[in-house]
């Protein structure tokens, strides 16, 4: 009769084991998604509040000018024509003798005007030597040569300059407090 009694028992004998598993409290996958997602978000909001490194712009700014350099060079043996480069003291622009001879910004998404970002501006600037008031009109004939030049570009304390060789080579880089 006993075991009658014990076999027709509603309830369910659960081990030692089962009784662990629901007793030790882990986490569950989705508390553990939830929590990582908090700290990726938290992450990009910090990332996202430190901005940019201003030192970086200047390097960014330097570089872009050497490649439109590199790249109107280019172009001009490519087209047979005469490019210029017209610098200002926030920013540069590209231009082109038009029919009659006068030079014309060019508005192409390449070569289209630029104004330089988070506060760089030229220092310096000299062509063949010569100070050019930070502004200098640098020509680069259908030959591919130009003159030789030297572009200081600051911002923070950081300097980067871009250089174009009596030879035609154009370089980027640091600015050497040697000189």
């Amino acid at each position: 009769m006993r075991s009658r009694q014990q076999h027709n028992n509603p309830l369910p004998v659960q081990t030692a084991r089962q009784l662990l598993i629901k007793q030790s409290g882990g986490f569950s996958l989705i508390e553990i998604l939830v929590v990582i997602t908090i700290i990726a978000v938290i992450a990009g909001m910090v990332v996202l509040s430190i901005g940019e490194d201003p030192r970086r712009l200047v390097q960014d700014e330097a570089q872009r000018l050497h490649a439109l350099l590199t790249q109107a060079k280019e172009e001009a043996i490519l087209q047979g024509r005469i490019h210029v480069l017209q610098m200002k003291e926030d920013g540069y622009e590209f231009m082109q003798p038009d029919d009659e001879g006068k030079l014309q910004a060019m508005n192409d998404e390449l070569f289209r005007p630029r104004q330089f970002g988070g506060n760089v501006t030229v220092e310096n600037s000299e062509v063949d030597g010569r100070d050019t008031d930070k502004a200098p009109a640098l020509i680069i004939y259908p030959t591919g040569d130009i003159s030789a030049f030297r572009i200081v570009l600051a911002n923070s304390g950081a300097r980067w300059q871009v250089l174009g060789l009596s030879d035609g080579e154009l370089q980027v880089g640091l600015v050497d407090d040697e000189r």
